[in-house]
């Protein structure tokens, strides 16, 4: 048992957005949970810092977000809460809770890292940074590496074997984090625009291609039961669906998850800015030469289908080469038959009902040509990293706070997917790193 003791801080006007913050510190006994007005008990904001995400192109997995305080403490009220002899460390966790919202939306939720926390009794002034607490996600281990040969923890007690929702997979992780977060509640957005084709579980000669991401059903044993494919821990598992479907994922707090494909503009999810401050043009990412896609973990009877796709032109140059490994597979070829990881339930009340082989996929923003997913995977990190033109980042500072890092937005002619966003709330301004993705 437990209770808390929060601290509600009055709003805040920054450039017409209200900023309004919460902090709620656990104590671990039995008692009654207070809400108390900051101002009463002598707290300040005194330094609005910096929230910030940012994604890089190397990896799959957001930086977890990171938010910056100051707070005045003028009546002692935090310190002994922190450091006093009347709540020993045993008693009040230190990683206290933040929430920040931000014209009464909720911005961002997340915990103090206690090894930011400082406090300066002169001034009587705490300073802290906070994060969603994603820790979890690297500390959740899949396999047993204490062993000369690693077995399955299983840590969602999954069957080997079994197919399970996609959705499920990446929320059954995020929920580590917040046990509310799933694609139901909209607290994980997923944003993946593949259509799928495949054919009838009980009739080959029935093809089906209409099929989304949402839809998807994966089999979870190279996931969670076989150590063939460098994955240790839930985020691994994470970062390896994100590359097998083009994308990045991440929590924008702690209640919120996302799954989004990269370079992918979606008309109907647009944000505007009322002022762009600045605007400058770059190419941040170096043009990638050769890119090599493959599934090497086995399982195909007398395997004679190729599973490496290339695409440009071979070189061995570090910055210049991508090579992805696949976990998944699905294709189709005669002779060998149906090879596939992932199946399909399709419930429309017409003759196209029933249980599917997901062998094929196409991306409507490359060439919107069926392949399978180890094709499609080399020609789409080659499409937008062996063009110079499409490993250009433009930077932009604009007016306002309430910018979504998960909206696209237009500029000008031109079309742009935000990877990083900086939060100047001292400023009411806001600097964001965004994907050039061509004109309108």
């Amino acid at each position: 048992m437990s209770r808390t003791t929060s601290y509600d801080f009055p709003i805040t006007v920054i450039c017409d957005d209200y900023l309004q913050l919460r902090l709620t510190f656990t104590h671990e006994e039995t008692g009654t949970s207070y809400v108390y007005q900051a101002k009463d008990k002598g707290l300040m904001v005194t330094k609005w810092g910096d929230l910030s995400w940012e994604y890089d192109l190397e990896d799959a997995l957001l930086v977890p977000a990171n938010l910056d305080l100051e707070v005045n403490d003028y009546d002692f009220e935090l310190h002994n809460l922190l450091f006093g002899e009347a709540y020993p460390s045993s008693v009040t966790n230190k990683d206290f809770q933040v929430e920040l919202k931000i014209n009464g939306s909720t911005e961002f939720l997340g915990n103090a890292t206690e090894d930011s926390i400082s406090y300066n009794e002169t001034t009587r002034t705490l300073r802290f940074r906070a994060k969603p607490k994603t820790d979890i996600l690297n500390e959740t281990m899949v396999y047993d590496f204490e062993q000369d040969n690693p077995t399955s923890l299983n840590p969602f007690g999954y069957t080997d074997g079994s197919r399970v929702g996609v959705t499920k997979i990446i929320e059954d992780i995020y929920k580590l984090v917040d046990p509310s977060v799933s694609y139901s509640s909209g607290k994980l957005e997923v944003m993946q625009n593949w259509i799928f084709k495949g054919n009838k579980n009980d009739d080959e000669t029935y093809w089906y291609d209409q099929m989304t991401f949402t839809q998807l059903r994966m089999g979870v044993g190279n996931l969670y039961f076989n150590n063939a494919f460098g994955i240790r821990n839930v985020a691994d598992v994470l970062r390896q669906l994100a590359v097998e479907f083009g994308c990045f994922t991440g929590m924008i707090h702690s209640g919120k998850a996302f799954f989004k494909k990269l370079f992918y503009y979606d008309p109907n999810n647009l944000q505007t800015f009322d002022l762009v401050i600045n605007h400058k043009i770059n190419y941040k990412y170096s043009k990638i030469r050769y890119v090599e896609a493959q599934y090497t973990g086995g399982g195909f009877p007398n395997q004679v289908t190729p599973t490496t796709f290339k695409a440009g032109t071979y070189t061995e140059l570090k910055k210049a080469y991508l090579k992805k490994n696949l976990a998944n597979y699905f294709l189709y070829e005669e002779g060998l038959g149906r090879l596939t990881t992932a199946f399909v339930t399709v419930t429309n009340g017409g003759p196209e009902d029933g249980v599917y082989w997901v062998l094929y996929a196409k991306d409507p923003s490359l060439d919107n040509t069926f392949k399978t997913n180890v094709q499609l995977i080399a020609d789409f990190w080659y499409n937008y990293r062996g063009n110079i033109s499409r490993c250009r980042v433009d930077e932009f500072n604009v007016m306002g706070l309430g910018h979504d890092f998960l909206k696209d937005f237009n500029y000008k002619t031109s079309k742009f997917q935000p990877i990083k966003m900086r939060k100047q709330l001292s400023k009411g301004t806001t600097n964001i790193e965004a994907l050039y993705l061509g004109e309108l």
